[in-house]
């Protein structure tokens, strides 16, 4: 009777000892799942903006996957808007956060270019592109809503109303930005006159004028409109025309009959290769 007590006792011990070393391994592996849930919260809050943070490119996932897509070159044709076809246009290659802005005629005449940095950010549901000087803060620029589908980028200023946000147009506008394929962007960097920068004028003091060839800066380049008010106001009896074999025969009728409709009375022809005044293209 005693040895079965003793029994009894020991297989009491036995579950009791059992029942600590399952209570210690369920407690192991409960602390171990609530520091695996924690690690991944942690991780997810290091990609998740605070409650009071602004969501950008650098904390919102969506942002960032729009930067990656804005990386190249963009063109608009733009100008006489609601009142006949463009007239400009304009070339925009993005860098990481640099975007370089480039304004051109439609023969070619580059007239204006600058660099702006900018920011992507979300404010609930808009995407807002924020651009301003390089090196400063975007409270210094101007802001617009945007989109980006496949090959075109929506540019749509003139939405915000209050402080937070600057407009670059105060009236609303839509423009649609189209991808420059990297191809087509390489071959406009190697060529250096296509053919509507054939259709240029530059002069030089002295009424000396050539058609089709691009001369360095301290040569004015014109079109046919410019050159008009330049022949009005100096009215010259006598202009020599350097023309490149490059150039456009209509384009080079035109400049002739324009001289001759402002009054120049004596036309010097000459052709560019032979002209002792013109220099080697830059």
């Amino acid at each position: 009777m005693i040895v079965q007590d003793k029994v009894q006792v020991q297989l009491t011990s036995l579950r009791k000892i059992g029942l600590v070393c399952l209570g210690l391994v369920l407690f192991a592996a409960g602390a171990t799942a609530l520091q695996a849930d924690e690690e991944k919260q942690a991780a997810e809050n290091e990609t998740q903006p605070a409650e009071n943070e602004t969501r950008t490119s650098k904390n919102d996932p969506e942002l960032k996957e729009d930067l990656k897509k804005l990386q190249g070159t963009w063109e608009l044709y733009h100008g006489n808007e609601l009142k006949g076809a463009p007239n400009t246009r304009s070339v925009k290659t993005i860098e990481g956060n640099i975007e370089t802005m480039q304004r051109y005629n439609l023969q070619g005449k580059l007239s204006r270019e600058w660099q702006v940095e900018f920011i992507l950010q979300k404010d609930g549901d808009l995407k807002i592109f924020t651009f301003y000087p390089v090196g400063g803060k975007p409270g210094q620029g101007a802001s617009f809503l945007y989109r980006i589908q496949g090959d075109r980028f929506f540019d749509v200023p003139g939405m915000f109303t209050g402080e937070k946000y600057r407009n670059y147009l105060q009236e609303p506008a839509f423009w649609i930005w189209h991808r420059v394929k990297e191809e087509d962007a390489n071959k406009e960097k190697q060529v250096k006159l296509t053919p509507p920068l054939l259709n240029i004028i530059t002069v030089m003091p002295g009424d000396h004028i050539f058609v089709g060839h691009r001369h360095n800066n301290k040569y004015r380049e014109m079109n046919l409109d410019e050159l008009q008010e330049h022949l009005k106001k100096y009215k010259p009896k006598q202009v020599t025309l350097a023309i490149d074999q490059k150039a456009d025969a209509e384009f080079t009728k035109k400049v002739i009959e324009l001289c001759k409709e402002t009054g120049v009375e004596k036309i010097d022809m000459r052709d560019k290769i032979d002209d002792p005044v013109a220099k080697p293209e830059e």
